[in-house]
């Protein structure tokens, strides 16, 4: 990350420090309005000056793709605390549904050098890890089953994308996987939720980490590569 970057960074990196320091202490109040401003300060990572902008052709469309699954990630961190019960569960897979389709798209230029192409032995253990959560978690989903599967097929895409963008973006796919993997777990195996703040800590360090890190991902790629890439994308974009 570099020093210009970092600046930018910054804000998110205090709000994620205050975040992380309220949940820890169960101040809620705080950290309900810190985490609903996690997503719009990590945008601004991405919209910093790019230098080479006119040498990668594919960036702009890969910024834009990245800033929308942020917008989804922000719904998905603010939504649900207005409902209940199951229903606050279904806003937050529908939002953070949108937000993986979204960094599905923004990812997918690098698509050959993931591990879809390379090294794809490296598949199966993230249908492993996929399989172990759902076979966890179905059996107590009950009419929430089939969007948890539709999630779960989602992220474990992102996440095997992600492999093509680096070590950074290997990180950060997989930290989501844990991050969302852990909600579902704790929501329908209650046997094994720590209880509070565990809880929020677990959940919330890795999915602010992975947030970040797939996006310092595209950041990184978009200045230092030069290679091309495949096709046009998803939707011809």
């Amino acid at each position: 990350m570099t020093r210009r970057i970092l600046w930018f960074a910054l804000p998110f990196l205090a709000v994620a420090l205050v975040h992380l320091i309220a949940a820890a202490v169960q101040a809620q109040t705080l950290a309900a309005v810190t985490q609903a401003l996690l997503m719009p300060t990590l945008a601004l990572v991405l919209l910093a000056p790019h230098p080479d902008a006119a040498g990668n052709g594919w960036w702009p469309r890969t910024r834009l793709f990245a800033l929308v699954a942020l917008f989804f990630s922000f719904l998905g961190d603010l939504l649900p605390r207005f409902f209940d019960g199951d229903l606050s569960f279904a806003v937050l897979i529908g939002c953070f549904f949108f937000a993986q389709l979204a960094w599905i798209a923004a990812l997918y230029p690098r698509l050959r050098h993931s591990i879809v192409v390379v090294q794809r032995w490296r598949l199966v253990l993230y249908a492993v890890l996929a399989i172990i959560v759902l076979v966890l978690c179905l059996p107590a989903a009950g009419a929430l089953a089939p969007l948890v599967i539709v999630y779960a097929v989602a992220l474990t895409a992102m996440a095997i994308l992600a492999t093509g963008w680096g070590s950074f973006g290997t990180v950060g796919g997989l930290l989501f996987l844990v991050s969302d993997a852990l909600i579902a777990i704790f929501t329908f195996r209650p046997e094994f939720d720590p209880g509070q703040p565990a809880r929020s800590l677990l959940i919330m360090t890795t999915y602010i980490a992975a947030q970040f890190l797939l996006v310092l991902a595209v950041r990184q790629f978009s200045e230092k590569a030069r290679q091309p890439v495949v096709g046009r994308g998803i939707a011809g974009v």
